[in-house]
């Protein structure tokens, strides 16, 4: 399945997609390397990464002309198990890949209202990314993008001036912060990274909607977005 700017290729099984998905974010990394000396990838977290993660670590890349960025992340202690920033960290961020620069968006402020004006300050001067890694849940949310956030049209927007917000969700017992799309919209390569045949349902039905607010996803089917697919 396909449209003019959506691409989803499938797999048979985890191990040819993590493979094939690993090499694809090697060429992408290394020519940016050559072109402009350094490479930005943003990376998103949740369990579907971790293979892909620890595949990535061993790879001999100039490791030290590459920054890490999360799409978002939950307002937790860096070392909590459901900090993305202890994700990357526990997976990504080792064996070869150790030499990589990090930028967590985490801060030390006890809640996000205190803490997104210094995120912000954190991604002041962060070059456009070079590629961007995405993962979606079965609301269609992606990023910390989801349909409940009152705010969201505010976090789509093309003309807001930020990279970052807060996320408002009722019902959590943590905050979020996430990176607009204004500012993840510029990845020169945007790779969608799902398993799952409900996953890939949902992903089908929000091509046929294409209502960013109802299913977030959605806001990136323009943007020659790649989806890598397995069961």
């Amino acid at each position: 399945m396909s449209s003019k700017k959506l691409s989803i290729r499938k797999y048979e099984s985890k191990r040819s997609l993590i493979s094939e998905l690993t090499s694809s974010i090697e060429i992408i990394l290394r020519d940016s390397i050559k072109k402009r000396q350094q490479a930005l990838m943003i990376v998103s977290g949740g369990s579907t990464p971790k293979t892909l993660f620890e595949d990535l670590s061993e790879i001999d890349l100039p490791w030290e002309k590459v920054t890490i960025l999360l799409a978002d992340e939950r307002w937790l202690p860096t070392n909590h198990s459901a900090s993305n920033e202890k994700l990357v960290n526990d997976f990504l961020l080792k064996n070869r890949a150790i030499k990589a620069n990090f930028i967590g968006l985490k801060t030390e402020h006890g809640s996000t209202f205190e803490g997104l004006p210094y995120c912000e300050k954190k991604l002041k001067g962060v070059i456009n990314p070079d590629l961007l890694i995405l993962g979606m849940g079965l609301d269609g949310h992606t990023a910390s993008y989801f349909s409940v956030d009152t705010d969201l049209k505010d976090k789509l927007s093309m003309d807001s001036k930020l990279k970052c917000s807060r996320v408002n969700l009722e019902n959590e017992n943590f905050e979020r912060v996430t990176l607009n799309f204004n500012y993840l919209s510029r990845a020169r390569k945007i790779f969608l990274h799902i398993h799952g045949l409900e996953k890939l349902q949902v992903l089908k039905e929000s091509i046929i909607n294409n209502d960013p607010i109802e299913t977030p996803i959605a806001v990136f089917f323009d943007q020659d977005l790649k989806v890598f697919w397995s069961e």
